[in-house]
């Protein structure tokens, strides 16, 4: 099984922190994952981290992540031509 590493030091979040301190409004990020991915947990994990590191107004983060399984979304998947995760 492959592994990537997203743990990332308090130098490395912080540096993120600041660059994110520059959007203006919320940006939407989708990820498409699937069951049999090898890597999406660690892709997820990341997005997850760097949404955290987003700012946030009104108690939500400008960086709003959603998750698209192919196991209930196979028309999101057809509809953008991902053909594997």
């Amino acid at each position: 099984m492959a592994y990537i590493s997203v743990d990332l030091d308090k130098e490395t979040r912080v540096a993120i922190k600041e660059a994110l301190g520059d959007m203006t409004g919320p940006v939407d990020v989708h990820i498409f994952i699937s069951e049999n991915c090898e890597y999406c947990g660690e892709a997820v994990k990341l997005m997850r981290t760097l949404r955290d590191l987003s700012p946030v107004e009104k108690e939500e983060h400008y960086l709003r992540l959603h998750i698209v399984k192919k196991e209930e979304n196979s028309e999101l998947f057809e509809k953008f031509g991902i053909k594997r995760t």
